[in-house]
């Protein structure tokens, strides 16, 4: 059960400055950034995540909807992980989209 180790998560130079960068962007960046640390921490195989490999290294890919009204972006991080923590690699977060009205869709 993935939710017994709980791993320490760490950020490259690269992934910090992708951190600061959202950070200034969006105004609830950290209200996401703590549920998304306290998931990976706990489980680092989230569902809808997936694996690939570049340049002979499994990487981990997972991405959420965040909430236009809310202020929270959509991200989409890139990361490793073992058995003591799941280092990330990289930090894509961008402004969520209008939410669909399903009439509309219809």
């Amino acid at each position: 059960m993935p939710w017994l180790k709980l791993r320490v998560v760490v950020l490259t130079e690269d992934a910090e400055m992708e951190l600061e960068e959202a950070r200034h962007q969006f105004a609830r960046f950290d209200d996401a950034w703590d549920g998304i640390t306290w998931l990976l921490a706990r489980n680092p195989t989230p569902v809808e995540s997936f694996t690939t490999t570049w340049n002979g290294q499994e990487f981990v890919l997972y991405g959420f909807e965040g909430d236009l009204a809310a202020k929270i972006p959509n991200m989409w991080l890139v990361y490793q992980y073992d058995d003591e923590q799941v280092t990330i690699h990289g930090i894509n977060a961008m402004t969520a989209s209008e939410p669909v009205d399903p009439e509309v869709e219809g």
